[in-house]
């Protein structure tokens, strides 16, 4: 594990990208404000507010390298292929802006975008970045020894920088409130999954969990609530599985067709009450996407709240913690599509035609926080400070951009553009012990882990929003990333 890559990966933004910008625009008031490039999240980053933790809206320098895939490519075409999320108008007008370029031409803006990528090459692309929201649930610490730091994830947090994720991260959160760096997680969780999730501090236990893990030799037990009463004894699926990008899900497939080996054992554990679920422990041998999902679902006892993969969504809308009460049908709301762009420039067609089928709101007001200038807030943060600090970056924003060809999409919102609730929705799936050769990690079961919860409440008042539910999360999962994992 080379744990300098992995630290640029986590963090990495250009030391002084002012630097940059001075050839191509002479107005350096938004571009100076970019964050210092070796800077963490610190408390001052976030607020709270109605059971959401939000980051207060920054501007990012994004660097990356061309891979050999996007080589080939003049710089808006790749952009416009690999995040088609915005317009290629859009990505016009940064060119046109300087704040998206290719690094070898910085010195020369009328060759932006006139040359075809290389492999390897450097690009940036400097935005006001807007990450989503995640539950407001502290990050328990289970562990803390000078080798390693194991904690309980909360769901909804993924677990390090990816997508519109940066911040608003395990590792983001662990750097801002335990003043815990230079932490290298040995192993990833979904994000709407919780549990048990383990962290290096030196390069022999990284070493060690790697080998273990990949020999096998960890014992790794999830457990998870199953619709219908799961059947007693071992129960073994040694289904081959094969991730189907297109569907953006995974699929059980014969290895003649690419599916590759996958093998999880179940033992139930409990019945609910009300008989419509079980408790299953789940001790998965291998570690492919979304494993323990996809075997449940092959053996007809999917997890009860997941959609993507058989559940029911009146059990995934009624066991959300945002929603309010069973009575209440989640609102069809369009606040999150009123970008303050012209038409065509922000969002592409396709993914604002997408959001407009997406549930937008679960018993609470979508549009709170409405703005960047955010007011009001009263936490152990200081409203005063975070409103002047959110103020100050909504009106550069406002003035410097939006009053001219609109790059942020976003604004006046805290949220990004086409964020939707439905992505806060927690799965009844826990990661609660790694067992290994010096080690034996575990953690509290979840709530809804316990024999005697009952789920017979989810399933009364909340038919009404089963359908669109389905429906926004089905397409909310079809084109997201996923990461690698066992779950």
């Amino acid at each position: 594990i080379d744990f300098q890559i992995l630290e640029r990966t986590y963090w990495k933004r250009p030391a002084n990208p002012k630097l940059v910008m001075v050839h191509v625009n002479r107005s350096l008031s938004i571009f100076e404000q970019a964050e210092d490039g070796n800077a963490l999240p610190v408390p001052r980053d976030f607020f709270n507010e109605n059971g959401l933790r939000y980051v207060k809206p920054y501007y990012f320098d994004f660097v990356c390298n061309i891979k050999r895939r996007q080589a080939g490519r003049t710089l808006v075409d790749m952009f416009v292929h690999e995040f088609p999320q915005r317009s290629r108008e859009y990505y016009n007008i940064a060119v046109r802006q300087g704040r998206l370029r290719q690094a070898m031409y910085e010195h020369v803006p009328e060759q932006q975008n006139q040359h075809l990528l290389k492999e390897g090459e450097l690009v940036r692309h400097f935005l006001h970045r807007h990450e989503p929201p995640t539950i407001h649930q502290d990050i328990e610490v289970l562990e803390d020894t000078a080798e390693c730091v194991v904690v309980n994830k909360p769901a909804s947090v993924p677990v390090h920088a990816a997508g519109q994720y940066r911040k608003n991260t395990v590792v983001g959160l662990l750097a801002a409130f335990h003043n815990m760096t230079n932490l290298k997680p040995l192993h990833r969780l979904d994000k709407p999954v919780s549990g048990l999730l383990v962290f290096a501090r030196t390069v022999e236990f990284a070493e060690s969990f790697r080998l273990q893990l990949e020999e096998r030799k960890l014992k790794k037990v999830y457990i998870a609530r199953v619709l219908g009463i799961f059947p007693e004894g071992e129960i073994v699926c040694s289904e081959a599985l094969r991730w189907d990008a297109r569907a953006g899900e995974t699929v059980v497939a014969a290895a003649v067709n690419g599916g590759k080996e996958a093998c999880t054992t179940f033992r139930r554990v409990s019945i609910a009450d009300d008989a419509q679920t079980s408790v299953v422990h789940c001790f998965p041998k291998t570690g492919r996407t979304h494993q323990i999902r996809v075997h449940l679902a092959t053996l007809g006892h999917p997890i009860a709240n997941d959609v993507k993969y058989g559940g029911d969504g009146r059990m995934a809308y009624a066991a959300s913690p945002l929603a309010l009460s069973h009575s209440v049908t989640p609102p069809q709301s369009t606040d999150l599509l009123n970008s303050t762009l012209p038409s065509g420039v922000g969002l592409s067609s396709a993914e604002t035609e997408r959001n407009a089928h997406r549930v937008t709101a679960f018993g609470f007001k979508t549009a709170t926080p409405s703005s960047c200038e955010v007011t009001g807030r009263d936490d152990s943060q200081g409203g005063e400070e975070k409103q002047a600090a959110v103020s100050a970056v909504a009106s550069n924003c406002t003035s410097q951009t939006n009053m001219t060809e609109n790059c942020c999409p976003h604004c006046p919102k805290v949220e990004p553009e086409g964020w939707d609730p439905v992505d806060l929705l927690p799965l009844w799936l826990h990661a609660r012990q790694y067992k290994g050769e010096r080690f034996d990690f575990q953690c509290p079961d979840p709530e809804w882990a316990m024999p005697n919860y009952s789920t017979l409440v989810c399933v009364e008042g909340a038919t009404q929003g089963m359908v669109v539910l389905a429906d926004a999360a089905n397409a909310t999962n079809s084109d997201g990333t996923v990461q690698e994992t066992n779950h």
